[in-house]
């Protein structure tokens, strides 16, 4: 399949970078990562993203598990609002609020777990570029639970209307994501709060 910005082969280097697990027996935790909303509507990542969820919410539930569902709207956006409203029609869950990057969510995603969750095994959606830094994120700030990453296809993603430049073109996506991923992945190795200097550190927004 041939699309705009980058054709089949960066199709192909998104899905051998792609950290895309099968949907664990349990979840406690299940959080849909934000990707913004255009003026009107949810961008094309959001929109997959949302659709991955509910996918994963209604499997967990004919396995008789009922995970929380966390979840934020990115500040980016000409309109967050719009993105935390549009979700809740895909999805139910608690909203966390704005997010200008993934530690920034994951950080609020832990202060807003209620007392009664306890959090073994989690499971993140995001898409394919985005996974493998994702995950370096989640298992830092939850370091005592299994982390599962669901990632929807980058073909999926792109949207030219998308409050973050970097998904205008498959090559950005796949650029802006998987490029600093070996500095997150180091400086995990020195702990939460190393990673967590890069809380606002985020991929270019589009003007």
């Amino acid at each position: 399949m041939m699309f705009e910005g980058g054709g089949m082969i960066i199709e192909w280097l998104a899905e051998k970078w792609a950290v895309n697990d099968p949907l664990p027996e349990k979840c406690d935790l299940l959080v849909p990562i934000a990707h913004g909303a255009t003026k009107d509507r949810l961008t094309r990542g959001a929109e997959a993203v949302a659709r991955k969820t509910t996918t994963a919410v209604t499997e967990l539930r004919d396995r008789y598990q009922l995970p929380f569902v966390a979840f934020g709207a990115f500040t980016g956006s000409e309109n967050p609002e719009l993105e935390r409203a549009l979700k809740l029609k895909h999805f139910s869950g608690k909203y966390v609020g704005t997010v200008m990057s993934t530690i920034e969510e994951c950080l609020k995603v832990r202060a807003n777990l209620p007392i009664f969750v306890t959090v073994s095994n989690i499971v993140v959606v995001t898409d394919e570029a985005h996974s493998r830094r994702c995950r370096i994120v989640w298992k830092t700030f939850f370091p005592n639970a299994k982390v599962s990453i669901l990632s929807v296809k980058i073909t999926e993603t792109v949207d030219p209307e998308s409050p973050m430049e970097a998904y205008d073109k498959a090559w950005k996506v796949l650029f802006f994501q998987a490029v600093p991923t070996p500095l997150w992945w180091l400086l995990s190795l020195f702990g939460q709060k190393c990673l967590g200097r890069l809380e606002k550190l985020h991929t270019p927004l589009s003007k």
